[in-house]
């Protein structure tokens, strides 16, 4: 079995007006407005006894946050080698947009948001095979960011609840469609995410996720699960991760998708 390895890189510069708001002040105070922008990326290793692809995906994204509402732009890039083949495909991803409303109460909260992926990946990558390559590393998160010919709308619900102080658990519902091209036929998804987080010290906190995709339009296996696990670690403005994500059907093990993630961000 192979070991897939992902990489994720987060970076949250945050940027709010300066100076304290007064009675007379004409723009919003600085806990009311949050600029950020975020790098993700995944580095993966995958195949069969025959052909190994490496597969690097990015996910730049720059977002806006006013009070409870939160606005993205998304603009996915990926590149691989084909061992023995090819060096080095790159590609452009779907450009996105994605929006999203959420309540902070003292034991709870709440969001829903939707979003929409345009089919760029079509324009810069005309034979499909970097993006393809890369929906099919990101089909237990959201294929719909790399998939040529493909458009991708998308909505989602979800909440939590801190059951100790020490303790939260959540879930979150989505629906997406995939819009594809005449040879290929239009899906509809509905990907499904429950989670637990412990934070064991004010500093060190670590999370499990159980998450199920089930695609109705499929011709087989309608459904994909996988299970994650992951532990952070906090200090003045950085935030530190690291996990494993384990797929737990046979189709994608056997494929070697097991993917170790490290993850960083710091806030300005």
């Amino acid at each position: 079995m192979r070991l897939t390895i992902t990489l994720v890189l987060l970076l949250f510069p945050s940027l709010a007006w300066a100076g304290p708001a007064t009675s007379d002040s004409l723009g919003p105070t600085s806990s009311e407005i949050e600029t950020t922008g975020t790098i993700d990326s995944m580095l993966t290793q995958y195949g069969t006894s025959h052909q190994t692809y490496y597969q690097l995906n990015l996910k730049p994204e720059l977002s806006l946050r006013y009070k409870s509402f939160r606005g993205s732009v998304i603009f996915p890039l990926s590149t691989g080698i084909t061992s023995n083949t090819s060096c080095c495909r790159f590609s452009v991803g779907n450009l996105s947009m994605e929006g999203e409303f959420k309540t902070l109460h003292e034991s709870y909260s709440w969001w829903v948001g939707g979003s929409v992926s345009a089919p760029t990946a079509s324009i810069f990558d005309a034979k499909g095979l970097t993006t393809n390559v890369a929906a099919t590393v990101a089909i237990t998160d959201d294929a719909g960011f790399f998939l040529s010919r493909t458009t991708t709308l998308r909505a989602n619900a979800g909440a939590d609840l801190q059951l100790h102080p020490l303790v939260v658990v959540g879930g979150e519902v989505g629906l997406h469609r995939w819009i594809r091209s005449l040879d290929n036929p239009d899906q509809t998804l509905i990907p499904i995410t429950v989670f637990a987080r412990i934070s064991h010290t004010a500093k060190i906190d670590s999370s499990l996720a159980f998450k199920s995709i089930a695609n109705l339009d499929a011709p087989s296996e309608t459904w994909l699960h996988q299970t994650a696990a992951r532990v952070s670690y906090r200090w003045n403005a950085n935030t530190l991760s690291t996990g494993i994500e384990i797929p737990l059907d046979r189709s994608l093990r056997d494929l070697g998708m097991v993917r170790g993630g490290v993850s960083f961000s710091r806030s300005y």
